[in-house]
């Protein structure tokens, strides 16, 4: 996770960065968009269980 911020209204707003692929333009596209599926099931997973006690398995699913 690249940066975490908490609001005063008490909610958190997270950037993460992904990045140094390596390959031609074409193969950096293709691993970068390939590389977001994961990211958006474990954050909202991790939204889940920190905003609601609900713990998805996203992770546990995958593999």
């Amino acid at each position: 996770m690249d940066h975490i911020k908490n609001n005063e209204d008490k909610s958190t707003f997270v950037t993460l960065i992904n990045h140094s692929f390596s390959g031609s333009g074409d193969e950096k596209v293709a691993k970068a968009i390939d590389s977001t599926g994961g990211f958006n099931l474990v954050i909202a997973a991790a939204k889940a269980w920190l905003e609601h006690g609900i713990e998805l398995k996203v992770v546990e699913a995958k593999v």
